[in-house]
């Protein structure tokens, strides 16, 4: 399984990741799964749009898992 870290999101793949991590839980019968936000890239400047795609990719993934 691929995708869902900053550096696929930052290649446009964040669908394809949230779509990866979702398929993976819902396989993942009987099973703890811990999900993790991607993380920042402290390499780039504040206002890089790849920071404001994880940013956005954070948020829909708590959003998803909320109430679990």
């Amino acid at each position: 399984m691929g995708g869902g870290g900053s550096n696929d999101i930052a290649r446009n793949n964040s669908t394809v990741g949230m779509k990866n991590i979702l398929e993976f839980i819902i396989n993942a019968n009987h099973t703890n799964v811990i999900i993790m936000n991607a993380p920042h890239r402290h390499d780039l400047i504040m206002n890089s749009c790849v920071k404001n795609k994880v940013e956005a990719f954070n948020r829909k993934l708590s959003q998803k898992f909320e109430k679990v």
